[in-house]
């Protein structure tokens, strides 16, 4: 009987310990909301290691007049990652102005920024509110649900993805993760 006390006694307190090592569980995280930061971090990526390949004497070419440069559609999507999140609420970033594409024009300065802007997009979408994501905002161009705001910000960033491949590939750049090793 004491051998059995003992013993149970021993695996409460053993329990105990390793309970102590493990961490609470971190709060669930909406499956739509971690598919969008997911989508981010990935798209994300590919937008800053092209960046990254792009050489700087080629941030200034466009294609033609009154279109985009290279290192403005760059600039485009880091700001839109702040801008389009802010009808959800979040700050801009400090300092950040609407002129920011003509401003903005070195290559370090334009793979820093893009880095931050989606670091702090995943950020702010993993701490979204997913019982908020069927409220309606208002977007200077439209109502819409939270939840296709953010499927808005991802399809955004796909969307200059391409035509950033398509300058890059003009320019006689290959994408990193398209290049045969």
């Amino acid at each position: 009987m004491r051998t059995g006390l003992t013993l149970l006694i021993c695996l409460i307190l053993a329990g105990s310990l390793f309970a102590g090592n493990n961490p609470e569980p971190a709060s669930e995280v909406s499956p739509y909301l971690q598919m969008i930061a997911d989508d981010l971090g990935a798209v994300g990526d590919k937008v800053i290691s092209l960046a990254e390949e792009v050489p700087a004497d080629k941030y200034s070419w466009r294609p033609e007049e009154g279109v985009r440069s290279v290192s403005e559609v760059f600039v485009h999507i880091g700001g839109a990652n702040h801008f389009i999140l802010s009808f959800l609420g979040k700050d801009m970033p400090e300092g950040f102005s609407r002129d920011a594409e003509k401003n903005m024009t070195g290559k370090e300065d334009i793979v820093k920024f893009l880095k931050s802007s989606f670091e702090a997009a995943k950020k702010f979408v993993l701490a979204v509110d997913a019982d908020k994501l069927d409220e309606t905002v208002k977007l200077p161009f439209a109502e819409m649900s939270q939840q296709k705001v953010l499927l808005l910000l991802t399809t955004h960033c796909h969307e200059h993805l391409g035509q950033s491949i398509a300058y890059a590939r003009t320019n006689g750049v290959t994408p990193p993760w398209s290049k045969k090793e």
